[in-house]
C-alpha cells in the first residue's frame, strides 16, 4: 500500500503557506498564491504517492490533485474528488 503524502497551500493572513503532512510548520510562504502552488507541486513531485490540495481566499477547500510517479519516472496529475481524498488521509 502506498504511503500518502499531503501538501497544502493554505490561506495565513495575507499571504499563502506551504504545509506537509509529516512535518511540523509551514515550509514557506508566499505573497502569491500561484507561487505558493507551484512550491506546492515541486514538494508533492518528490514522493511517489501525493495529494495536493490548496484552498481559496476563503480558506475553504478549492482543489484536490493526485500526483504519482510511475516506474518510468512520467509524473502523472490527476483530479480527486474531496471524498476520495479524505479517504486516503484516513488511512
Amino acid at each position: 500500500m502506498a504511503q500518502w503524502s499531503f501538501v497544502r497551500v493554505v490561506r495565513m493572513a495575507r499571504a499563502w503557506g506551504v504545509v506537509q503532512s509529516g512535518i511540523e510548520g509551514t515550509l514557506a510562504v508566499f505573497e502569491e498564491r500561484d507561487d505558493a502552488l507551484d512550491y506546492a507541486r515541486s514538494i508533492a513531485i518528490t514522493s511517489l504517492e501525493s495529494i495536493l490540495e490548496g484552498e481559496d481566499e476563503l480558506g475553504q477547500l478549492e482543489r484536490r490533485q493526485v500526483l504519482s510517479t510511475d516506474s518510468s519516472g512520467v509524473i502523472r496529475c490527476q483530479p480527486l474528488p474531496t471524498a476520495a481524498a479524505a479517504s486516503l488521509r484516513g488511512r
